[in-house]
């Protein structure tokens, strides 16, 4: 791949900004990107693009797709998976979102150890194939979501596809030529896909091809990795399938004598010819390469990275920085996201009310609208339902309020009647209360009228209306009756005298029922 090209502008690509590129393949170019997501949420990723010669390829589009598609049921530390998939309609463009990786590709570290004049210790190229390997193990055994074998096998493992970071993670990446069950588009017949340098002998052909195949390649690539040779290498494609099928393969350790023998016979091993006597799984390959060197830690191979492509690696921190402040900015000038307001319906909701009032519906206000808002009603912060429920518990804390106010009221009579000395009885005023009680309603209130008598009968303080008849039933009982001054009785309009009840002694009972059934205090007994 090449390295980063200068500064370009940024296009922006549905909730993505794409900047400048890092590398190019053949078949696409990877570059740097920026998610910008709600309420100030951002993200560097790594964007994939097709060269425009494939885009307008249905079936490079539908191999393209099915990288991202197979990568995503594979979930594995050693695996780079697909973030997202976006697709523009108007351009017939397809981008690929990847995870980020600060770091780079086996190829490049290999070039750039050449160049020091140097080699890899055997114990880090171990680790890094090793964890390659797992992932590739991985992808062997993904399933689908209903569980059936995807079968995956990659067909493109080389140093290109083996991505290092500064973390001292190995990841392998590029399933865009993989091949599997659930693929939208298939091989054309007779047509090889992939890397011929890399290849196993039975993928040279047209026959059906399994794991085993990106078993040889790893040994290639760990072949190549100890020697810091190319193992397949010849002018034009013919010889370097000839050189596939037939030439004689050294050992490692004949050109790196730090390659020990057990690490001789893995490698030898995974690079046999026939497919029955290789490893028959990624994860016995690289249990073996464990078994067989001491394999360097994260921090080491970290730190290799970091030495071998120090120069790049600068470069490419300086582009992020400035990509993440531009950014930064970009949200700085337009503004944080407004968020929906707390009470806010959904589009329907809000239409179909609007559509029946005949108004024309309002815009949601800001949460910085609400916030400033000296009054909220329950409608503005709350859901109709519960501002329902809200008012049909103020009716009942409402009608709660009226009787508790009419039981403070008889008891202000009764405290009334005892700084003058005539105080009922316990039983009679529990007879005050539940009369007081079944007289008052609890909504509305509406409280029975007294008949007033046309004379002052009495100098006596007069109790509540409500209750004052059986106040003076009661008392009648425990004292006799004050002195009145002889004057004429008078009856009130509406109410009929019982029979025989003449002067204050017809007072029992002390109320008399008028035409309309309301109880009634008889004058002479007031």
């Amino acid at each position: 791949m090449s390295p980063p090209t200068p500064a370009s502008r940024p296009r922006t690509i549905g909730r993505y900004v794409m900047y400048d590129e890092i590398a190019s393949g053949g078949m696409a170019t990877v570059h740097f990107g920026r998610l910008l997501g709600a309420v100030g949420f951002s993200r560097t990723v790594a964007i994939k693009r097709l060269h425009p010669q494939y885009s307008r390829d249905p079936e490079f589009v539908s191999m393209f797709l099915d990288e991202a598609r197979l990568a995503t049921r594979i979930q594995h530390p050693n695996v780079t998976v697909p973030l997202d998939v976006v697709l523009l309609e108007e351009t017939g463009e397809v981008f690929l979102v990847m995870e980020y990786i600060h770091g780079a590709n086996l190829a490049h570290l290999l070039r750039g150890t050449l160049g020091m004049k140097t080699t890899v210790l055997p114990s880090i190229s171990a680790a890094i194939m090793s964890g390659a390997l797992h992932g590739l193990h991985s992808a062997h055994e993904a399933v689908s979501e209903l569980g059936f074998p995807l079968n995956i096998v990659h067909r493109d493992v080389s140093p290109q596809n083996i991505m290092v970071g500064v973390d001292g993670v190995a990841r392998v990446l590029d399933f865009g030529v993989a091949k599997a069950v659930s693929r939208c588009q298939s091989t054309r017949e007779g047509q090889v896909k992939g890397k011929l340098a890399y290849m196993a002998p039975e993928q040279m052909g047209a026959g059906d091809i399994d794991r085993r195949a990106d078993i040889f390649a790893a040994g290639i690539v760990l072949w190549e990795a100890l020697t810091m040779q190319r193992l397949f290498k010849a002018d034009d494609p013919g010889a370097i399938m000839f050189k596939v099928m037939n030439a004689p393969i050294m050992p490692p350790s004949s050109f790196n004598p730090l390659v020990s023998s057990a690490l001789d016979r893995v490698v030898m091993k995974a690079l046999d010819r026939n497919v029955r006597s290789r490893f028959q799984t990624a994860r016995e390959f690289a249990t073996a390469i464990e078994d067989a060197v001491p394999v360097a830690g994260s921090r080491k191979v970290g730190e290799w990275v970091a030495q071998v492509d120090s120069e790049d690696l600068a470069h490419r921190t300086s582009a992020v920085s400035q990509m993440e402040s531009s950014s930064i900015n970009a949200l700085a000038q337009s503004g944080p996201p407004k968020l929906p307001p707390a009470g806010h319906r959904s589009g329907g909701d809000a239409d179909a009310g609007a559509s029946a009032s005949g108004d024309e519906p309002k815009a949601p206000a800001s949460a910085a609208d609400h916030l400033s808002s000296p009054l909220l009603t329950p409608t503005d912060t709350f859901s109709p339902a519960l501002a329902r429920l809200l008012r049909r518990r103020g009716l009942v804390i409402l009608g709660g309020s009226l009787l508790a106010i009419a039981v403070g009221v008889g008891l202000v009579g009764l405290i009334s009647r005892a700084r003058t000395g005539n105080v009922p009885s316990p039983a009679s005023a529990a007879a005050i209360s539940r009369s007081m009680v079944k007289q008052v309603p609890v909504a509305p209130p509406i409280l029975p009228q007294m008949a007033l008598p046309t004379t002052a009968p009495s100098s006596q303080p007069m109790a509540p209306a409500v209750s004052a008849a059986t106040v003076v039933g009661e008392a009648k009982k425990r004292a006799p009756a004050p002195h009145r001054a002889s004057s004429p009785k008078t009856v009130a309009p509406g109410l009929s005298r019982a029979s025989g009840s003449h002067g204050q002694n017809n007072c029992d009972p002390p109320f008399i029922i008028d035409g309309k059934g309301i109880r009634r205090v008889k004058n002479e007994c007031l």
